[in-house]
Formats: C-alpha cells, sequence, structure tokens
C-alpha cells in the first residue's frame, strides 16, 4: 500500500510531461472523437426514452474505457498504464493550443477584441471554454488518476463524455438521460470545486475572498459544477462570464465577475492562470501522496 502513494506521487508529473510531449501530435484529439463515435452508435442502438435505456446507455459507454485501462495494466504494469492514460485524458497541452490560436486569430482581427457588455464576444467564449477544460480535463483527470489509477481516470473520462452526450439530446428524451447525466454531474462535483479553489490560489488576490465570491455566484448558477469554475476565473481576472446564464433586458447580463468584458489579451491571461493552477493540483497531489507514503514507513518502523 505505501508503494502506491509513492507510485501515484511519480506519476502525476509523468503524466503532465506526456501530456505535453504529445500535444502537438494529436492522438488525443482522434481518441476523443473515436470515443464519441462510439457513444453515438451504441445510443442509436440502446436509445429508449426511458430510464432503463440511459443506464444500459451508460453501462454499455463505461466498458470499453474500463477494460482498456485493465488491458493496458497487463501490457505495461500500473506505472506505465497510468501514465499513459494520464497522457490520453489529461488535456492541458490541448487547452494550451486551442487557446493559443483562438488568441492568434483575434488578434490579427484587430486589437482589443472586447464587445459591448451583454453581447457573446469571441474571446469570453475562448476564456470560458478554457475554464471548462481545465475543470474537466486537466483538474479531473489529475485527481481521478491520482485517486484510483489508470481505472478510475477513464471511468471518469467515460463518465463526462456520456453525460456530455446525454446533454445533447432532445428535450423529449429527458429520461434517457438522467442516469448518464447524473454520473457526468457527480463525477465533476469534486473537479469542479477543486479546480476553483486552485484557481482562486493561483490569482494575485486573497485566496478565500476569491473562493468565498465563486461559491456566491455559483448557487445562482444553472449548472452545479461549471458555474463556480466560471465564477473562479470570472473574480480573478477581473472580466464578466457567464452572460448567456441570465435572461431578459438590461446594460448588462453578466452572472460572474465585473461589467468588463472578456478581451483578447484575457486569452492568455486565463492561460497562465490554468497553468499556475494546474501546478498547484499537481503540487498538492504530490505533497498528499509524499505524506501518506512517508506516514505508512513511519508505523512500519514502529
Amino acid at each position: 500500500m505505501r508503494a502506491v502513494w509513492l507510485r501515484r506521487m511519480l506519476v502525476v508529473p509523468a503524466a503532465l510531461v506526456l501530456d505535453s510531449l504529445a500535444s502537438g501530435i494529436g492522438e488525443r484529439v482522434s481518441l476523443a472523437r473515436g470515443y464519441e463515435r462510439i457513444l453515438h452508435f451504441a445510443e442509436e442502438i440502446l436509445w429508449t426514452d426511458t430510464i432503463s435505456g440511459g443506464v444500459r446507455f451508460a453501462v454499455a459507454g463505461a466498458a470499453l474505457p474500463i477494460l482498456a485501462g485493465r488491458a493496458a495494466r497487463l501490457a505495461l504494469g500500473d506505472f506505465g498504464s497510468e501514465a499513459l492514460a494520464g497522457a490520453a485524458c489529461v488535456g492541458l497541452g490541448h487547452m494550451r493550443e486551442r487557446a493559443v490560436a483562438s488568441a492568434a486569430v483575434l488578434e490579427q482581427e484587430g486589437p482589443g477584441g472586447a464587445v459591448a457588455p451583454g453581447d457573446v464576444s469571441p474571446a469570453r467564449v475562448a476564456v470560458e471554454s478554457i475554464a471548462a477544460s481545465f475543470a474537466q480535463d486537466v483538474c479531473g483527470s489529475l485527481l481521478y488518476l491520482n485517486a484510483a489509477g489508470a481505472d478510475g481516470l477513464l471511468a471518469y473520462a467515460a463518465a463526462q463524455a456520456i453525460g456530455a452526450r446525454a446533454e445533447h439530446a432532445e428535450p423529449s428524451n429527458v429520461r434517457f438521460g438522467v442516469i448518464p447525466g447524473g454520473l457526468g454531474v457527480a463525477s465533476g462535483w469534486l473537479p469542479s470545486r477543486a479546480a476553483a479553489l486552485a484557481v482562486c490560489a493561483a490569482a494575485q488576490a486573497p485566496t478565500l475572498t476569491l473562493y468565498a465570491r465563486a461559491r456566491r455566484d455559483a448557487m445562482a448558477y444553472s449548472s452545479p459544477n461549471a458555474g463556480i469554475v466560471l465564477a473562479a476565473f470570472a473574480h480573478a481576472l477581473g472580466i464578466g462570464l457567464g452572460t448567456d446564464a441570465v435572461p431578459g433586458p438590461g446594460p448588462s447580463r453578466y452572472r460572474f465577475g465585473t461589467q468588463v468584458a472578456a478581451a483578447t489579451v484575457d486569452i492568455r491571461r486565463a492561460l497562465a492562470l490554468a497553468e499556475r493552477a494546474a501546478v498547484l493540483i499537481a503540487f498538492w497531489l504530490m505533497a498528499a501522496d509524499a505524506g501518506l507514503w512517508l506516514l505508512g514507513l513511519r508505523r512500519r518502523r514502529v
């Protein structure tokens, strides 16, 4: 058991390094798209607008990643399978590529990139995409990899993909999406809050004050997980996010942060903030693993 914590402490930085090396190759994107096609095929076969239909879809969708994790463990061992799963699921490198590309396009179109409050700007969409990717792909993957190894990480990735698939169902298919959507929300509850805390800690402001504001704002948001992450980024960057969450007229419909609209420069600021927060998450996990490993050694000597 003591060796488990030492291995997990080493696999967290290994997963980040492998993700960075593989980010320009494109395998992660192709794997994700291939799995989405499999989910689409399974949905077409198993769909019935019933809760049992949703259960069958969730089980079928989760079976393949879990079996893949078991096969990788047999072929590569515990450390190899965990490092490979981390490289496939941790999306820090891919998030960086998309953010830099979006910022470059907007910088070519013209300076600033800000729009009037209440409008949906490309810069705001890019910042919100960074926030969502950081919480789900980076923070969630590292947490589940550290806590449950390759099997747990792949099961988490499957739950997120299945939940996202259920969210795109027609409004009349509410029963089919109950279980798949619930899996996505439940598995993302802890990562979203850990991500928000890491973002607040990485910002140049009092951590507890920012986190308290993020929690307060998230209580009124429609999504139980996305709201707290968007609020944390908004308050940490000093901009407004979540425009579409509040219907109705008014000079500003920002749910989180200030009345300042996101500009092109905020994309790079959000990326830098997410990278600092990712380092904090990795450090926290490694410190916890090291503490548990040392505690095991101390008990052994006693």
